[in-house]
């Protein structure tokens, strides 16, 4: 006769939130009880398990699997729908045999991630069975599959994820995440180009663009990418967008919530209005949601560009105005006219009566910018300059979204709302309920000086502001300049220190930067970006980088990358116990 024992008080643990045991957790004290009791029954009712399990978190819902084995049963589906499986951790090589060592159940395949990193394979997979495996990966999964993370950082391993989605059998992934890590310094390869089979039932996309950029617009090609990714899919509802490209969104007719983010590149840092305005029309009869944010700049930073066209303007009558298809990129919060010169001239200087070197002294800026007029100018790679005319309105407006319910905007200055959705335009949405705007706002001082005297300019700076703690500094400059520049601010009591230095072409200008702030207090981080030195001249300042680097937080160096490279550079720095963090910006001479 089986007689139930009064169960003692229960001790808390801190694998269950709330300080909950699995004991008092169900109310029974021998777990072979459990499977008879009213509350087991309960407990197995899946409608009641989604609530409780929604309070639990990863570890508690691992840890509920051990207690018998219907709670591992219905725990599955939970951890299923809250887990990422890492699946090429599964795969192993038997000689050229390669097969899926680990068998899991089905429940926890519902959502993957397929990564690239080294650490991401077994340990008997080669570095050239690599590629194989993703491939795998990607044709053998399974028919409960929903949701799949790609994070590729190599051109190869972009290759075979695009071999993968060609030959995928199932119809059943409703989301596909791709974070793309990686520059293609050559053109994009012709199976890249390929477009990808329809994907009926892929209904979400999150496409995030982390890589560098160093390319003319015109040979943007990382887009073809994610392009080909959103053309795949007809009955896309959900764009998660973030890249300093604009994709084409003719083929989404049924794209309802959309989050933008034109982030920074180096070939641009403006944000270019047309192009948003242009995106926004192929999908304005469908959105309901639309989230926009911008990490870069909408103005035209080439003075002595702007100052050819406006004397060019007081030279030649400006022809009639030119509808802005691909057109210009105003400067935030301003408003102007625009003019043009014919569509077909190939050099629009000489049509204005001006030489290809035709350039004017700053002193003559006041005078020029007194002249009421602007002008669109195309650029030999196709972009367009604009200079801004006061009084006049602003013709770059987005298309009437006549479903959108919610609106928001982020990373906006300057006024509440950007130029582009003004409170003329948002009156003119009919069904719009949630408008949220957040600008960038602050404390701290921001100097933006494009072009200074690098003799004055640190001395200058600390005499102005001697009691800085905090410093953020960003510049392009040559070694001839960096005692000059960076001296001065070894005065500081610094606390806390970042220093961006940008388009570097000689590694001895990696070294004086970290010799001249080893000496500087507080916390100091650096960022080497966008570097392109040869592997021969590399080579010899290695020992000298880790030597200057002792006392940093970190140390970054990022440029194109060359992956052979980085597998020889990345263990050195790491071996050395260096702060330094290599990810690219060395290259082998051909």
């Amino acid at each position: 006769m089986f007689v139930r024992k009064k169960s003692p008080e229960p001790k808390p643990s801190s694998n269950f939130t709330g300080g909950i045991s699995p004991s008092s957790f169900y109310g029974l004290t021998p777990p072979e009880t459990f499977s008879g009791s009213a509350m087991s029954k309960a407990l197995m009712n899946p409608l009641i398990f989604d609530i409780i399990s929604s309070h639990l978190d990863v570890p508690d819902l691992k840890n509920f699997r051990l207690v018998c084995h219907k709670g591992a049963d219905v725990s599955l589906n939970a951890l299923g729908k809250r887990t990422r499986l890492r699946v090429t951790q599964l795969y192993r090589y038997d000689g050229s045999n390669l097969y899926q060592a680990n068998h899991v159940n089905d429940q926890l395949c519902r959502r993957l991630v397929v990564s690239d990193k080294s650490d991401e394979f077994h340990h008997h997979v080669p570095d050239n069975k690599m590629v194989a495996v993703i491939v795998k990966v990607i044709t053998d999964v399974s028919p409960i599959t929903r949701d799949i993370e790609f994070r590729l950082s190599e051109e190869k391993f972009v290759t075979a994820f695009l071999i993968g989605m060609r030959l995928l059998m199932s119809n059943n992934i409703r989301h596909i995440s791709v974070m793309l890590d990686c520059w293609f310094p050559d053109k994009v390869p012709a199976q890249m180009r390929r477009k990808l089979p329809v994907q009926a039932g892929l209904t979400s996309l999150k496409l995030h663009y982390r890589g560098q950029c160093f390319l003319d617009e015109d040979n943007l090609e990382q887009c073809i990418v994610f392009q080909n990714l959103i053309d795949s899919a007809p009955n896309l509802t959900f764009l998660d967008f973030a890249a300093p490209f604009y994709p084409n969104l003719e083929g989404c007719k049924n794209l309802q919530i959309l989050k933008f983010h034109a982030t920074h590149c180096n070939h641009t840092a403006r944000l270019d209005l047309v192009a948003v305005s242009e995106m926004l029309t192929q999908v304005k009869d469908s959105l309901i949601r639309m989230e926009f944010r911008k990490s870069c700049d909408t103005e035209v930073s080439d003075m002595t560009q702007r100052l050819i066209i406006f004397e060019a303007c007081k030279k030649k009558p400006l022809l009639q105005p030119l509808d802005p298809t691909n057109g210009p990129l105003p400067r935030e919060g301003e408003e102007y006219l625009s003019l043009a010169v014919g569509k077909n001239e190939k050099n629009p200087l000489q049509a204005l009566g001006l030489e290809p070197s035709t350039s004017i002294q700053p002193t003559q800026v006041d005078e020029l910018c007194s002249n009421e007029v602007s002008l669109l100018m195309r650029h030999k790679n196709k972009r367009t300059l604009l200079i801004p005319c006061p009084g006049k309105k602003n013709p770059f407006v987005p298309p009437v979204m006549s479903n959108l319910v919610s609106l928001t905007l982020h990373g906006w200055t300057g006024d509440l709302l950007p130029p582009i959705f003004d409170k003329e335009y948002l009156g003119q949405l009919p069904k719009l309920r949630n408008l949220s705007v957040t600008s960038i706002t602050g404390s701290t001082l921001d100097l933006n000086w494009p072009s200074i005297d690098v003799n004055i300019a640190g001395r200058r700076i600390v005499q102005l502001f001697p009691a800085v703690k905090k410093f953020d500094l960003t510049m392009e400059t040559t070694i001839q300049h960096v005692k000059q520049m960076m001296k001065p601010f070894q005065m500081w009591d610094l606390e806390e220190t970042k220093v961006t230095l940008r388009w570097i072409d000689e590694p001895a200008l990696l070294v004086a930067v970290l010799k001249n702030m080893s000496i500087w207090k507080g916390v100091k981080r650096v960022q080497f970006h966008v570097v392109r030195i040869s592997e021969d001249d590399f080579s010899p300042y290695i020992l000298r980088l880790i030597c200057y680097s002792e006392g940093f937080e970190s140390v970054e160096i990022l440029g194109v990358v060359v992956p052979d490279v980085v597998r020889l550079m990345r263990p050195i720095f790491e071996a050395s116990g260096a702060p330094i963090t290599f990810k690219g910006g060395v290259h082998r001479e051909n």
